[in-house]
């Protein structure tokens, strides 16, 4: 019997698959091929450096710093891999370091665009929008065609409400690259902000002619149409919305937007419940990244967590207060598991239906008697007659407080309280929103 013919690669050929298999992010083999390769080179800058991105990805942030320290450690004079940790300690809140490590790549490496726009993006978390323009105006006098540093700088336009300079700028990034989704939704909120629907679903139209099977460029057109309105954000585009954005996520709602929603909920729920003795059952509906998590653990018997995208479920396993992780659809989940909670919350997750009967009706039949339900969505400031719910252009639903009073007294809640609350700032302007509270009757 012929035995099996086995290929040997070099070294370099081994990174060469090893790093294409992460390119097309699949994880799990390139992970088991960069351990092969620690074993056979463990101090190869290259495999540390792509094997430490790895782990991150792979929601062991430490680890993968430690990996690009040795990196750097090995070969000091490598830019990129200065701009990477950056990258990466950003993404873990750790500021400070992430601008230090971008400050060494352009020592070593004046001319990077990327290191220029990574840090403007920093100076613009921080409100220091003079110093934000200047460093995306480097990037792009370095490289006129970068989509990011074009991209942020039309946000900085768009929140002074110079619209025609923003317009001006996401259109550029759009002749470059078409497809860009990042310009076709900001282009399309631009005109939307300034209240022309017509232009915005023009643009949104634009973007499915460049890119049909895009499942928010759809989403968006509908919302400025107002025709064919889907009852929720279909779980295509949630998960192609949160996948892109799960590795800067928090960095986006806390830095850039201050978003305050788990917060909001926390002090409701704390204002409902008995103090924290790690006693309950709790359910996080549509956790995210887990930002809600760490601040229900105090109360936490058992928690878990569900969500649709994989990339947002991976963040949230990171922080190690969750029982247990599930990628699947709230209310489908809801209705699988009767009395199974104590308390269910959910941050922003309702903003993606319109309808809630459903989803309301599911959360009471997983409740136990007695059992909380805490939410926030976003409120209509100006609600037409008879209006109780729209799908606004940034792709989110918003509700009336009368609409969400019946649909819980409709399901059989007991003990409602809906107040008024600015979750986050979007476009220099806050949203507003409700945080609810309601009983299962005992």
């Amino acid at each position: 019997m012929t035995e099996p013919e086995t290929k040997t690669f070099t070294l370099s050929e081994a990174i060469r698959i090893a790093t294409q298999l992460h390119r097309e992010y699949k994880l799990e083999a390139a992970r088991d091929l960069y351990e092969q390769l620690i074993a056979a080179a463990p101090e190869h800058p290259d495999v540390l450096h792509f094997y430490g991105i790895l782990k991150h990805q792979m929601a062991d942030s430490e680890a993968g710093i430690s990996m690009i320290r040795q990196a750097i450690a090995l070969a000091p004079d490598y830019a990129d891999f200065h701009i990477n940790l950056g990258n990466i300690l950003v993404q873990c809140g750790r500021i400070d370091e992430g601008t230090e490590e971008y400050q060494a790549a352009l020592r070593l490496r004046p001319n990077s665009c990327e290191a220029w726009n990574n840090l403007g993006s920093i100076h613009r978390s921080q409100d220091r929008i003079a110093e934000a323009e200047a460093a995306y105006r480097k990037a792009l006098e370095i490289d006129p065609k970068m989509i990011g540093a074009l991209n942020n700088l039309g946000h900085i336009y768009w929140h002074r409400k110079d619209y025609e300079e923003s317009t001006r700028l996401f259109c550029a990034s759009i002749g470059i690259d078409p497809t860009d989704p990042a310009a076709h939704k900001m282009l399309g909120m631009v005109y939307y902000t300034q209240g022309m629907p017509d232009k915005a679903a023009a643009a949104f139209k634009q973007w499915i002619d460049a890119d049909p099977d895009n499942p928010a460029a759809h989403h968006h057109y509908a919302a400025c149409r107002g025709e064919a309105v889907p009852e929720r954000a279909s779980d295509d585009y949630v998960r192609y919305t949160f996948d892109r954005f799960a590795q800067n996520f928090e960095d986006q709602l806390q830095s850039k937007l201050h978003y305050r929603a788990p917060a909001l909920l926390e002090q409701a729920f704390a204002g409902r419940l008995p103090a924290p003795e790690k006693q309950f059952d709790i359910l996080d509906a549509g956790c995210g990244t887990g930002l809600c998590g760490p601040l229900m653990a105090p109360w936490a018997r058992r928690q878990e967590g569900v969500d649709l995208s994989g990339g947002m479920l991976a963040q949230a396993r990171a922080k190690q207060c969750y029982d247990l992780l599930e990628e699947a659809e709230l209310t489908a989940w809801l209705e699988a598991h009767p009395a199974a909670y104590d308390v269910v919350i959910s941050a922003d997750t309702l903003c993606y239906f319109g309808p809630l009967e459903a989803v309301t009706a599911a959360a009471l039949s997983a409740l136990r008697p007695g059992g909380t339900l805490g939410y926030t969505v976003e409120r209509i400031v100006d609600p037409q007659a008879g209006e109780h719910s729209r799908l606004s252009a940034s792709g989110r639903y918003q509700h009336t407080a009368e609409y969400l009073a019946a649909t819980l007294e409709g399901a059989g809640f007991v003990d409602i309280d809906i107040r008024e609350a600015h979750l986050r700032t979007e476009g220099g302007k806050p949203v507003e929103g409700l945080v609810v509270l309601a009983d299962r009757p005992r």
